[in-house]
């Protein structure tokens, strides 16, 4: 069985041990992201995250409604230094911090238009 792509992910990790600080993706293995968006429009993040229409981690994702995404960091030692990974087939960026930001707003899309069956 293929494993399927992702489309999006985005990931929250201590600078040091490259740790998870916000848990891992629900469902899915040998990954270390908190958010992940597949090509099929599976979407899948940790009990860490929230949006603001309901989804569920394991749902498919409506690409024609608008979602926010909350990450909650309460867990995380101020001070502590981390680095979020956003990564997608054509967008990679990693950005260090001093300390993790509360909030984030990407406006990015996945090409769900090869769904599986």
């Amino acid at each position: 069985m293929s494993r399927l792509q992702d489309a999006f992910e985005v990931a929250l990790l201590e600078s040091i041990t490259m740790t998870s600080l916000a848990g891992v993706s629900a469902g899915l293995t040998q990954t270390d992201s908190l958010f992940n968006l597949q090509q099929d429009c599976t979407l899948r993040f940790s009990n860490q995250v929230a949006t603001s229409n309901g989804t569920l981690s394991g749902s498919t994702f409506d690409l024609t409604q608008p979602m926010i995404v909350d990450i909650d960091l309460t867990g995380i030692t101020v001070g502590t230094r981390g680095q979020d990974l956003v990564r997608s087939p054509r967008l990679q960026r990693s950005h260090e911090h001093n300390r993790p930001r509360q909030r984030a707003t990407h406006g990015r899309t996945a090409d769900c238009s090869t769904r599986g069956s």
